[in-house]
């Protein structure tokens, strides 16, 4: 009993300095009651900025300056692996339509990203998502870009929104 009271108390003091601060808002923000979602129409969300406090940390604010932690995953399947490899998965929106996903494929051990990934992660209390995107399928030919992939983009974002989650385009 008295080793798992030591073991404890030394786990929050290790964390308390490796990370300065970082314990106590971790606490504090799991302990505290959920703010209710910003009023809006279905898909709107409050716009986020990054508060700079005098005297304290910047952090990530909503738009009454409301500390957002977003936690969230990064899907994979709209990057490139190397040079002229082009999408593993389609791109024309259709594919995904109505609740459809292609199936995986052999030539990528990262799965087609879907409306049913996004709510299972919203489900799971997520709130945010990291899509990383290739400038390479962007724009395949200098000076042009493709609208298949930023029509693929637009309707993650669309989803994403629907589920009130953010998303953060990682170019």
């Amino acid at each position: 009993m008295i080793a798992r009271l030591v073991i404890g108390l030394l786990i929050v003091v290790i964390g308390a300095f490796t990370y300065p601060g970082e314990l106590i808002v971790s606490l504090a923000t799991r302990i505290a009651p959920q703010a209710p979602a910003a009023a809006g129409p279905e898909g709107a969300m409050p716009w986020l900025h990054v508060a700079h406090p005098s005297g304290g940390r910047p952090y990530i604010a909503d738009d009454k300056n409301r500390l957002v932690l977003l936690h969230g995953a990064i899907p994979a399947s709209l990057l490139e692996f190397g040079p002229g490899s082009g999408p593993v998965y389609p791109l024309d929106r259709a594919a995904y339509q109505d609740g459809q996903c292609p199936p995986n494929s052999r030539t990528s051990r990262y799965p087609p990203l879907c409306m049913t990934d996004l709510s299972q992660m919203a489900a799971l209390g997520f709130n945010s998502i990291r899509l990383p995107i290739s400038w390479s399928l962007l724009e395949p030919q200098r000076g042009t870009f493709s609208t298949a992939y930023l029509d693929r983009v637009a309707q993650i974002v669309d989803w994403a929104r629907s589920l009130r989650m953010y998303v953060i385009v990682d170019l």
